[in-house]
């Protein structure tokens, strides 16, 4: 990306934070090395120079595309890195995607008139605040679905990430996100088909889903993730099956 270009459009980023910089250069030079025009940017950041309704400290900005095919890939290349980045929500073409709201569901926005307000002429993006995580280079890449698992009991990263791949997740990186998370809203709708149909899907790891899961995997309902639980869920993680 010539850096002439880069200063142009990033010319009204305004006070956002040094994550949202770096995350808005990432996302520009992936859209223009695959052919697709960014053409500017608009940001906040503590100072609010944008719109008065975003959320203060974190990173918001505005991609700003001539076409429909430029928004899909930018959207879509911002939501398949909504782990590494931290990603809020993002919104394209009347439609809101969360990490925290119904996480990874597409949901229909209303009307609002024009072309910008729909955000048809540009993908809204906001992001909590953190450090920047750059992409990894050369690391190999794992095949959770087909990874051993020592059944010992502790939910760590593997389990986690071997859990995600299984359920489909399409952002692995072996965290549950806390106070949302989407692995555990996906589990908690597949458990709600299956063992409570009063189950709520809210993204929180909480004792009525530990339990739902503990019924589910037919060991003792303690409403707690010990041991016993995490020893069945890895067992049944193992024979490649949720």
């Amino acid at each position: 990306m010539a850096e002439d270009k880069w200063g142009y459009v990033s010319s009204e980023l305004g006070a956002v934070p040094a994550n949202g910089w770096d995350i808005a250069y990432e996302i520009c030079n992936l859209a223009w090395a695959n052919g697709h025009d960014v053409w500017f940017l608009w940001g906040d950041g503590p100072n609010m120079d944008h719109k008065l309704n975003h959320t203060e400290q974190h990173p918001v900005i505005d991609f700003m595309v001539h076409t429909k095919e430029a928004g899909d890939f930018v959207r879509n290349a911002i939501w398949e890195r909504r782990g590494r980045h931290k990603l809020r929500h993002v919104i394209w073409n009347h439609k809101i995607t969360s990490t925290v709201v119904s996480p990874g569901v597409v949901r229909q926005m209303a009307d609002r008139g024009d072309p910008t307000a729909n955000h048809e002429d540009h993908v809204h993006s906001e992001w909590f605040a953190g450090e920047y995580v750059p992409p990894e280079q050369g690391r190999p890449q794992v095949d959770w679905k087909n990874e051993r698992l020592d059944v010992d009991g502790e939910l760590g990263p593997k389990t986690i990430s071997k859990w995600q791949a299984i359920i489909g997740s399409p952002y692995v990186d072996g965290v549950i996100s806390t106070p949302k998370s989407e692995l555990i809203y996906w589990v908690q709708r597949y458990l709600a088909d299956r063992v409570n149909h009063r189950l709520v899907a809210d993204g929180e790891l909480g004792p009525k889903t530990i339990g739902a899961l503990q019924v589910y995997l037919g060991v003792p309902v303690t409403q707690r993730m010990d041991p016993v639980t995490v020893k069945a869920l890895q067992r049944r993680l193992n024979e490649g099956r949720f």
